[in-house]
């Protein structure tokens, strides 16, 4: 994957395709593409961009994700994974450390208000153009973890 990428979608379709089938050959790029996400496969949530310039305002955005799914009852991935497709760089979050925000309910679009927001620095980073960060980041691919929520008023029906 040395290409460089100026859209995020191409960049993402063919991320997928040459790492789903190292994860699960089973996997499809249809069967990832859930909840207007970029990806979900088993407890991962993918976010790409061609280049991340703020980790803290692509963070944000995953987090409204989550909470999104949380509402409609559909289980929380406990890894988010920030993927800047041109620099090849992964950075994984746990969403656990994020609950209290992932409780909230956003009216704006997961994309939309997103500065501000402040994170923790991530708890790993892989460098894919490394041979053992890119194995060790397929491992954690393959994990099937997810983040328990407290059940209130605005995600019961889910």
């Amino acid at each position: 994957m040395s290409k460089k990428y100026t859209d995020e979608k191409t960049g993402q379709k063919e991320f997928l395709e040459i790492y789903l089938p190292r994860v699960d050959r089973n996997l499809s790029v249809k069967d990832v593409l859930t909840d207007y996400t970029d990806g979900v496969i088993n407890g991962n949530i993918l976010e790409f961009k061609t280049n991340i310039n703020n980790l803290n305002v692509v963070l944000f955005q995953t987090i409204k994700y989550l909470s999104a799914m949380r509402v409609k009852g559909k289980p929380v991935p406990k890894n988010i994974f920030l993927i800047s497709l041109n620099t090849k760089e992964v950075y994984k979050y746990d969403s656990l450390d994020y609950l209290k925000n992932i409780e909230i309910l956003y009216t704006q679009g997961a994309s939309k208000e997103n500065s501000g927001f402040s994170g923790d620095k991530p708890i790993k980073k892989y460098n894919l153009e490394k041979e053992i960060d890119e194995s060790n980041f397929i491992n954690e691919l393959r994990t099937k973890s997810y983040t328990k929520i407290n059940i209130d008023e605005d995600c019961i029906v889910g």
